[in-house]
């Protein structure tokens, strides 16, 4: 065992240990194996803050002689130990851990009944479908929406007429921009019973657009069994569940689709229009990309941004060059929705205009860009994402950094470390990430000194990045 110290220097050298160990679990497992019983012992010593950490190791580590001691130490005094304890036995993925997450489903503590549901949606045992069920109604919103997620990761239909319940209740909302139901429509998409396919219709035109976002991406994994209604909604619906439906049966490719999309796109307004022709194109009607891009070149300033997204959302390669054009429309979201659109179609030929974007005056259109370059990987983009790494707005430096990960040139690690000393937690964050996506061994020394970093996120990736290095 580590030798006793409970002043703040010793409990800083405990972190710091933990956390190697847990880079050390992914590296060589033999050598994290020989460490579990020391880390056991830590489950009980006299800092909370070494017991979290040494949860968290062992959840890491996965070794089955942690179960029982992560089973008592849900009942830990200090809350933020129990919500680590339900964390690491979701972790191992052991159906011992049943009992005990069902148990703390009741804890005092939101974040701990948050936690264990998250838990046993790992876990994936139907067991714990009842008290998840019965979880939808927690007080707590949050533990609301893992119970959802939950239930929805293990698939079980005795849970579809619960969330359908759930999908029904507008009071099922954590605040006016986070919506539980959200969650809800995953769930019942994941599970792909037909029976929901009725109410996630009805979802369409929610008064939440991102609730009806998901209802559609929703019904586009039931599939088949929702073409007719989603048909239905076509004619029926509201103006915003016509462009939902529309969507949907593109993505779901049935050709009973095209003749009703036809005559959406012949007798509704520009925005429906675009997107019924964008689902056209996917079901092998090419001709409707062109009036997509006329209407990107001569609608209006939302037709204009709403046919730049759906030309992303197509991927023809034909839509490149418009979208180029657009990224210098007067409109703003024009130029935004183009940017992301070239970064999802993917051609090369639009990194020097995506450069020069780069460096527009508009932080929202420079933080697109820099995704896009990321997306299209083309090392010509690198030098200046570097530069973008010191922007005055911190998400487009997020944003370089994580393009600089994805596109993997050994010129962006240099710059990666110095980020790992900038005031921004975030961007620490995901420097350290991108370090471990390029895998220079160089970063090894400043990711390891990043495992004392103040903030737990940086921690981790610092031990993920070290994990996939050395691997």
């Amino acid at each position: 065992m580590l030798k006793d110290s409970y002043h703040q220097e010793g409990e800083e050298m405990r972190t710091k240990f933990v956390l190697v160990i847990f880079a050390l679990s992914v590296l060589v497992t033999e050598v994290a194996a020989d460490n579990v019983d020391e880390l056991i012992l830590d489950l009980k010593d006299e800092e909370g803050g070494v017991r979290a950490n040494a949860a968290y190791a062992l959840g890491n580590i996965g070794d089955q002689r942690a179960i029982e001691p992560l089973t008592e130490a849900l009942k830990d005094e200090d809350w933020n130990v129990r919500e680590v304890a339900a964390y690491a036995l979701g972790e191992t993925g052991d159906q011992r851990a049943i009992d005990p997450l069902t148990e703390a489903l009741k804890d005092e503590m939101g974040n701990v009944r948050k936690v264990a549901a998250e838990a046993l949606g790992k876990i994936g045992d139907p067991e714990a479908v009842d008290p998840l069920i019965a979880a939808l109604n927690d007080k707590n919103k949050d533990v609301q929406l893992s119970a959802a997620e939950a239930l929805g990761k293990i698939g079980d239909p005795k849970a579809v007429d619960p969330l359908i319940a759930a999908l029904k209740n507008v009071t099922f909302v954590i605040d006016s921009s986070v919506d539980a139901r959200v969650k809800v429509a995953w769930a019942l998409g994941e599970i792909g019973d037909p029976k929901a396919v009725d109410p996630l219709v009805a979802t369409l035109d929610d008064f939440l657009l991102t609730v009806g976002d998901e209802a559609a991406d929703a019904l586009v994994k039931i599939g088949e069994p929702a073409v007719d209604p989603l048909i239905v909604a076509l004619d029926d619906g509201t103006q915003r569940a016509r462009t939902h439906a529309a969507w949907a049966l593109g993505e779901i490719n049935d050709t009973r689709a095209v003749d009703p999309l036809i005559e959406v796109f012949e007798n509704c307004s520009a925005g429906t229009q675009n997107v019924a022709a964008g689902s056209l194109v996917k079901l092998g009607h090419t001709e409707y990309l062109d009036p997509i891009i006329v209407s990107l070149e001569d609608g209006g300033s939302d037709a204009r941004a709403n046919a730049a997204y759906y030309l992303g959302d197509v991927g023809d390669p034909r839509a490149v060059d418009p979208l180029i054009v657009a990224l210098n429309d007067w409109y703003r979201q024009v130029q935004i929705n183009a940017a992301w659109a070239l970064g999802e179609i993917g051609d090369p030929k639009a990194v020097d205009p995506l450069i020069v974007a780069l460096k527009d005056g508009d932080e929202d259109l420079r933080l697109h860009a820099a995704e896009a370059l990321g997306k299209i990987g083309d090392p010509k983009a690198v030098a200046s994402l570097i530069e973008a790494l010191k922007d005055k707005d911190s998400e487009v430096q997020i944003n370089a950094a994580w393009a600089l990960g994805e596109i993997g040139d050994p010129k962006g690690v240099d710059p990666l470390i110095a980020a790992l000393n900038d005031e921004d937690f975030n961007l620490r964050h995901y420097a350290a990430e991108a370090l471990g996506k390029i895998g220079d061994p160089k970063a090894v020394d400043p990711l390891t000194l990043a495992l004392d970093d103040e903030v737990v996120w940086v921690r981790e990736a610092a031990s993920e990045a070290l994990a996939i290095i050395g691997g």
